[in-house]
């Protein structure tokens, strides 16, 4: 007689694993984010199970499944050590959490299954990289040098577009996301201190996206909270402000918005950088219609940056259908 009961394997472990790995709409439907579960891959055993006693078969079919799902989450070399199943299908050795015909299944074996099943759950959004996701540019959003001469504003936009809420949900899920960065260098045009401003401009792009070489990574944590549909509605975008200084007005800001407010319903995600100057002191330079203040122009020559992460190996997402890499507009 099997100590563990048809309703503990398909409650307890194959619930679980399918919403990770398969669906969470289709294994959580009491849960209210259920769409933050799921990588869209199907389980081996394509139903709960209908009889008592659990066969080897069904043990597994789950055990492979786990494997898979803890593969993308902690990588290769981690399950071969730590994670105590093995694919032993077919032939090869059998271990002491494996199932065979005729075993019992003991306390220990599915309090085993149980407790993977769980880390599954609580690292939903984990993914090894680059083992089992890589960050690619898309010839779409391949880099693009823009020179900019500006005294008011300048604004930039991305938009990243999935076929479906679903597809892009699956994404995230399965610890996709956008990097982005922007690399900035004096266009020359502009020198001594008449390029003052252009220069504290460069150095809040730097810090706003975390050093003058890092990148911004927009995830499943963003994806999933930043829901408004209207920029400058959300207090946790990337920022950097002047400081002190004449220049304590200037700001660096990236933001982000969705095409529909209500989490896990959005397929389009966009990406906006505003390059903002306030100043409007110093001495004039020039005459007439040309005239500018002093050091009140910004000229910066900008590359913006875009990768995208996206799962591969033993789970593979829908990557996004397509992409608009705005031009830039400024004043």
């Amino acid at each position: 007689m099997s100590k563990i009961t048809r309703d503990s394997y398909n409650v307890d472990i194959r619930t679980k694993v399918g919403a990770v790995l398969d669906d969470g709409p289709t294994y959580l439907s009491n849960v209210a984010d259920d769409y933050t579960y799921g990588y869209g891959i199907a389980l081996s055993l394509t139903s709960n199970v209908g009889q008592q006693k659990i066969d080897d078969s069904e043990w597994d079919s789950i055990r492979l499944d786990m494997i898979k799902a803890r593969t993308h989450q902690k990588g290769t070399t981690w399950v071969a050590t730590n994670l105590g199943l093995q694919n032993d299908i077919p032939g090869g050795a059998n271990n002491s959490f494996d199932v065979t015909a005729g075993d019992d299944i003991t306390t220990v074996i599915y309090n085993k299954y149980k407790s993977v099943a769980d880390d599954i759950i609580a690292d939903k959004w984990a993914v090894v990289v680059p083992e089992q996701a890589s960050d690619s540019t898309p010839s779409a959003v391949s880099s693009r040098q823009t020179s900019l001469t500006f005294g008011g504003s300048a604004v930039w936009e991305l938009s990243v577009a999935f076929s479906s809420p679903a597809a892009a949900n699956r994404f995230f899920n399965a610890g996709g996301g956008v990097n982005i960065n922007f690399s900035v260098v004096h266009t020359g045009s502009l020198s001594g201190e008449f390029r003052k401003q252009s220069e504290d401009m460069l150095a809040n792009i730097q810090s706003m996206q975390g050093g003058a070489n890092s990148y911004r990574f927009f995830g499943a944590q963003q994806w999933y909270t930043r829901n408004n549909t209207t920029y400058g509605t959300n207090a946790a975008e990337w920022y950097s402000d002047g400081g002190g200084g004449a220049y304590s007005s200037n700001l660096a800001l990236l933001e982000t918005r969705k095409d529909n407010a209500q989490a896990g319903d959005a397929s389009i995600l966009y990406i906006q950088l505003t390059l903002e100057s306030q100043y409007t002191g110093g001495v004039a330079s020039g005459s007439g219609a040309g005239a500018i203040g002093y050091g009140d122009s910004i000229s910066l020559r900008i590359t913006p940056n875009v990768t995208i992460r996206q799962s591969r190996n033993v789970v593979v997402t829908p990557g996004p259908s397509s992409y608009n890499y705005g031009n830039w507009s400024s004043s």
